[in-house]
């Protein structure tokens, strides 16, 4: 690696002084050290400023008002210095040589904007320190397809991310209206313009506690963070699905081409994919209709397949689905308009997601989802006859 590549380390943190040594101790101990660390304190009211205050010869230390991650990161990139980028959260480990694997990658492939891991869950000991678990996989996504899963699936963490500085300003700031999930809007307009790696194995172990989560504009319970996630995702992709062109959902390779009918599908199954999976079902409805109206080829492919099979997928937005009446109608409706080959995937993944997930709803709402499936396959077999 280049002696010249510098890495600014940017920590935001409230309320973590439980936590917050042992993350800066793995920054400083890395087999190549991040040339400037900046741990900016979000207002926290426990003893966070005292735990940080023999670190100030190694960190630059920033304080404000409580006002957000994104807030505190927007004015934390001011004083970096860096040409990459490296977000930390203030509960996590950073694996010894994770920082060294991140530059070895930009060193082989100069063209790449940023890099990416997987990483390995954690626990917390009775002492406060990290417990390691096991590894999560992160996805192999060729960089054909990585944005459109991208949008369908939160599946990157930015602890795990280096980023060019330069490319990151470029797309900048944080929007610091939003409370939660503020990474997974930022990586949307990364992902959106440039292309970067993936790196082999983990590089930090993050960790999951119990107790309250989230800043101070919005404490909740560990036991609903997944709600959290959802609900924030939801209003974020609501920002992008309308403004994003319609190749935009197609893989790269696809794109800056006439839209012939096959063409215009596909992306159309894959808007309507992701619209159903963070809950836009008015969009996603839409998208079924239009998508009726398209004269395309018979058979589906793989790739359409794969996406009627995620579209049904997500637990929390088929319960929003089912207990709206009028979408709900809307949703049988539109599925009515399509061919059996479009509507029987569809009509499979919710069967699916139902056999999985029967617990997560309610007696009743098990009811409805069987309702719309027995409903979705006797007009499906009505067709089959007809055209015979």
């Amino acid at each position: 690696m280049s002696p010249s590549q510098k890495t600014t380390v940017i920590i935001s943190t409230f309320n973590r002084a439980n936590y917050i040594a042992e993350a800066l101790d793995s920054l400083l101990n890395q087999t190549i050290r991040p040339h400037q660390i900046i741990v900016i304190n979000d207002g926290s009211t426990d003893k966070t400023k005292e735990v940080l205050t023999p670190y100030y010869d190694h960190i630059l230390y920033l304080e404000q008002n409580n006002k957000g991650k994104a807030a505190a990161i927007n004015h934390a990139i001011n004083f970096a210095t860096g040409e990459f980028l490296w977000i930390f959260d203030d509960d996590d480990v950073a694996f010894k040589d994770a920082h060294e694997r991140h530059l070895k990658a930009f060193d082989e492939h100069p063209s790449i904007s940023f890099t990416y891991s997987s990483y390995c869950s954690a626990t917390t000991g009775s002492d406060n320190r990290i417990i390691p678990g096991e590894d999560v996989r992160t996805p192999i996504i060729d960089q054909d397809n990585f944005f459109i899963h991208f949008l369908e699936t939160c599946f990157v963490v930015q602890q795990s991310m280096l980023v060019r500085l330069d490319k990151f300003r470029e797309i900048g700031p944080y929007d610091e209206t939003l409370i939660r999930s503020q990474d997974y809007d930022i990586l949307i307009q990364l992902f959106r313009k440039y292309q970067g790696m993936m790196i082999d194995g983990p590089t930090f172990y993050r960790r999951y506690h119990q107790g309250h989560r989230g800043g101070a504009g919005d404490v909740f319970s560990s036991q609903d963070i997944d709600t959290k996630w959802y609900q924030y995702e939801k209003e974020i992709i609501s920002k992008y699905i309308n403004k994003l062109e319609i190749d935009e959902f197609l893989p790269i390779s696809l794109r800056n081409q006439k839209l012939c009918p096959d063409l215009l599908r596909l992306a159309h199954l894959q808007r309507m994919a992701i619209c159903a999976i963070k809950g836009l079902w008015d969009e996603a409805i839409k998208e079924l209709y239009f998508i009726g109206l398209i004269h395309a080829r018979t058979n589906l492919t793989n790739d359409e397949l794969r996406i009627c099979f995620a579209s049904m997928k997500s637990e929390l937005s088929i319960k929003e689905l089912i207990n709206n009446k009028a979408q709900l109608s809307n949703f049988k409706s539109s599925l009515n308009t399509l061919d059996s080959t479009i509507s029987l995937p569809i009509t499979k993944s919710l069967y699916y997601n139902q056999i999985k997930h029967w617990k997560f709803y309610a007696p009743f709402e098990n009811i409805k989802i069987l309702s719309l499936i027995t409903q979705a396959l006797i007009s499906h077999f009505k067709k089959k006859i007809n055209r015979e």
